[in-house]
């Protein structure tokens, strides 16, 4: 019925040929919105398996350009705020394990690449953060009275500056998860059995 206008004004041929390629043109936008929801939920479970069992350096530019894809891009209701809590955790758990192996490395040709490479990441998992406005805890140490300054408790967005690196930190910055107003810190072996989940889904 929606093509009954067409054949008043085009030959019967000519509007059976435009029905069939708008057929077509829908199928074929169906089939890429679900190779497109295919792809992005591959490269999140591999990036969540390469969270939870790389050993050695995790960070490197691969995880950088997968991390900022999963950054721009919008994910299902099943991401939920738990799942990006714990996701955010065991992020920030490699980085400063990786930052803390690199400043080990006295007599390293490739500190300064390295280095690099987690500044990056450091600031894409701040910029994660603030996107889903996660509540991070944060303990900074002042190199210059030598001293652990207050402990910070702030949604991402309101930090004064982004943090641009680990450097600083004085221990592994937690996510913690917010409900109502009550910040409730979630517990390693918690954060490691919900990304387990989600690695197999």
């Amino acid at each position: 019925m929606k093509y009954l206008l067409l054949f008043h004004i085009l030959p019967g041929d000519i509007v059976k040929i435009i029905i069939n390629y708008l057929k077509i043109h829908h199928t074929n936008k169906i089939v890429n919105f679900y190779k497109i929801r295919l792809l992005k939920e591959d490269i999140m479970r591999g990036f969540i398996s390469s969270l939870l069992w790389i050993d050695n350096y995790f960070i490197t530019s691969d995880k950088i350009r997968t991390l900022d894809i999963i950054i721009n891009n919008n994910w299902s209701t099943k991401y939920n705020r738990y799942f990006w809590c714990c996701f955010t955790n065991l992020l920030a758990n490699r980085i400063m394990k990786d930052s803390i192996h690199i400043q080990m490395m006295r007599y390293n040709n490739n500190k300064k690449y390295y280095n690099e490479i987690l500044k990056k990441i450091s600031r894409l998992w701040f910029k994660l953060c603030k996107k889903y406005n996660l509540v991070l805890n944060i303990t900074f140490y002042n190199f210059k009275s030598k001293k652990a300054e207050e402990m910070i408790r702030l949604p991402a967005k309101n930090f004064a500056k982004p943090i641009n690196n680990f450097h600083n930190i004085l221990y592994t910055p937690t996510v913690e998860y917010n409900e109502k107003n009550n910040y409730n810190i979630i517990e390693f072996q918690d954060v490691l059995d919900t990304l387990n989940e989600y690695s197999r889904w």
